[in-house]
């Protein structure tokens, strides 16, 4: 399998860490990943040497531009599945997959880590219909995310993990 993955944000917080496990555990298990994110965020900095990495984000919500040039990837590359983890992530995900002119474009998945209510604007309901599944950190936000609209069978929760290995290696607390 071979997904392709989109982070947009330029800080390093909880969502860019899960984004890298992410990648990294899918390859350790040998699928295919590619990697969208800021060309000068924290994410892009700490992915690993021999990660496929493009370098892109867009400048605003509806960037077109930055839209297109995914989509072309997209068609190119051609990926089994694309998960955007972050708003502005999403946003050009939609917009691309929407540029497409192929048949078989890839399902959109997209992470919901926040446990505030989708926004009702046009725009956000747009993209929004563009998503195939929706990951949710947690049953609560599944459940926000039912209570908004979506359908329940659009919707999954995936736990999120850690790194154990990072954990141990912490130093003790004094």
């Amino acid at each position: 399998m071979f997904s392709l993955h989109i982070d947009t944000a330029r800080t390093w917080r909880g969502g860019q860490n899960q984004v890298l496990l992410t990648v990294l555990g899918l390859r350790a298990l040998g699928h295919r990943t590619m990697l969208v994110a800021h060309p000068a965020g924290e994410l892009r900095q700490r992915a690993r040497e021999g990660l496929e990495l493009l370098p892109l984000t867009p400048r605003t919500e509806m960037d077109l531009s930055a839209a297109w040039r995914l989509a072309r990837v997209i068609a190119q590359e051609r990926p089994d599945i694309v998960h955007a983890h972050d708003p502005h992530g999403l946003a050009m995900a939609a917009l691309a997959r929407s540029m497409s002119t192929r048949a078989d474009v890839p399902p959109l998945v997209a992470a919901r880590r926040v446990d505030f209510h989708l926004r009702g604007n046009a725009l956000s309901r747009w993209k929004h219909r563009q998503v195939t599944c929706f990951v949710c950190a947690s049953e609560f936000i599944r459940r926000m995310l039912i209570g908004d609209g979506v359908a329940a069978h659009r919707t999954v929760t995936v736990h999120e993990g850690i790194d154990p290995g990072r954990a141990d290696a912490a130093p003790a607390a004094d």
